[in-house]
């Protein structure tokens, strides 16, 4: 039974697949001859050949040959062990903890002598160069640099390796250690921002240390990031570090692990918030140059799907920029994208913002009540659809019929009351809304008692 599962198993390779496996073959850490690649390569060969419901057993591969079956029997069990191995290392080629593992075992297995050691330094120097910066890095070489400095220990000729470890172990602690502090004292200072309190002192040496040097030179570029995040956050010059860190973004995101880069570029997007939200709308700009970022270099997805709340923010920004055909191509482009429980939901609001910043304010008003009136169930979109079908009853006041000024009317009673009922908006956003609502009744009232004022305040 074992030789018809090796034969079946032959059947999945495709061609690179069979490179790839000779390699494996040939690797020397497993001490394979050639005689298994060659009996490998002809097995591959002869079974396909065979029809494809033929039972294969060893017998359709005795003929020819001058093996006995024992000598058969003993090559494909071999084989068949290896193919499995190769197929489960394969599953997880993308983790590059699996080859770490097999490369640790099979030293331990052996005696090491000196090709070996040199062949575990060269994986332990390129381990850096291979995989993407972040924490997890970090700890991965920290955790193959400690288990070789255990078996340089255990073995005759290299004893002395043991030092060398010890001193990059010492640099591996360090560097992690920066780095989750600067991602620490960051996340840090983002709630500082956000929630408007005083920057206060952070109270640890390091971080006293790293800012009153006067320069950030000697870290690592992604421990620089979370420097400028800091920096740009304290409220000291932070345009000039702002800019450093959309520069630094620009040219190393790609090389940043998803998590890490996807929160220096939130860090980055809060800036942006918080200063055009004083007025400064050139931040507009920069929020744009951001998300074209996240873009080109494919982290705005996150497991092969886009946050809805991302796909909001993308849309509103950039028709407030005026770039209201790159929106609908975005729309066309990443609605597939958006997760399928909610894409119906999704693409209803957003197509319903582009048709108002388009001009289109009759469809836009069909559009927000059709929200409203559906998506009872999404606190944020009901907010944001009669913020909107306001905003768009008041750019058309001239045109409105006697009962849709009456609706317009309405939805002051109807918003505040929305506002006020709902347990899951913050205290913070409600007040945040009910001043809105309080400048909404006052702009009533001067459309009630002047409407000639109307083209006046449309032109605010």
């Amino acid at each position: 039974m074992r030789q018809r599962k090796v034969f079946q198993l032959l059947r999945l390779f495709d061609l690179m697949d069979v490179k790839g496996f000779q390699a494996y073959l040939a690797n020397p850490y497993f001490n394979q001859s050639k005689t298994l690649i060659e009996f490998f390569v002809r097995c591959r060969k002869r079974v396909l050949d065979l029809p494809e419901e033929a039972a294969c057993t060893v017998d359709d591969f005795l003929a020819g040959s001058n093996m006995s079956r024992r000598r058969m029997d003993k090559m494909c069990s071999r084989l068949y062990a290896l193919a499995c191995n190769y197929l489960a290392l394969k599953s997880f080629e993308q983790d590059g903890q699996v080859q770490d593992d097999m490369l640790f075992k099979a030293i331990e297995q052996r005696d090491v002598e000196g090709k070996e050691t040199l062949r575990m330094n060269a994986r332990l120097r390129g381990l850096n160069d291979a995989q993407k910066e972040g924490p997890e890095t970090i700890l991965r070489a920290l955790e193959l640099r400690w288990r070789h400095a255990e078996m340089a220990i255990k073995t005759r000729e290299t004893r002395q390796l043991w030092q060398e470890n010890f001193h990059h172990l010492h640099e591996l602690l360090d560097r992690y250690y920066a780095l989750q502090k600067l991602k620490l004292l960051s996340a840090t200072a983002n709630i500082r921002k956000i929630f408007k309190h005083e920057a206060g002192d952070p109270g640890h040496v390091f971080w006293e240390t790293l800012r009153h040097s006067g320069t950030d030179i000697g870290l690592p570029t992604l421990a620089r990031g979370y420097f400028l995040c800091i920096r740009m956050m304290e409220g000291e010059a932070g345009e000039t570090w702002f800019q450093e860190l959309l520069q630094l973004l620009g040219e190393n995101a790609a090389a940043f692990r998803e998590p890490e880069a996807m929160e220096l570029y939130g860090y980055a997007l809060n800036f942006c918030i918080c200063n055009s939200n004083q007025g400064k709308l050139e931040y507009l700009q920069h929020a744009s140059a951001l998300y074209r970022q996240l873009l080109d270099n494919k982290l705005i997805l996150e497991k092969g799907e886009l946050w809805p709340q991302q796909f909001k923010n993308i849309v509103a920004l950039h028709c407030r920029l005026g770039e209201v055909d790159w929106v609908s191509q975005f729309i066309a482009e990443y609605a597939p994208f958006l997760p399928v429980q909610s894409r119906k939901n999704d693409l209803m609001y957003n197509e319903a913002i582009l048709s108002f910043y388009r001009g289109a304010y009759a469809p836009a008003i069909r559009q927000f009540k059709d929200i409203i009136a559906h998506l009872t169930d999404d606190v944020f979109y009901g907010i944001d659809a009669r913020v909107y079908l306001w905003k768009s009853y008041f750019e058309m006041y001239a045109d409105l019929s006697m009962a849709e000024v009456d609706d317009m009317h309405r939805l002051y009673d109807s918003f505040r009351l929305f506002i006020e009922r709902n347990d899951k908006i913050a205290v913070a956003h409600k007040q945040h809304y009910r001043n809105f609502i309080r400048e909404f009744k006052r702009f009533m009232e001067i459309l009630r008692l002047k409407p000639i004022a109307v083209d006046s305040l449309q032109r605010l």
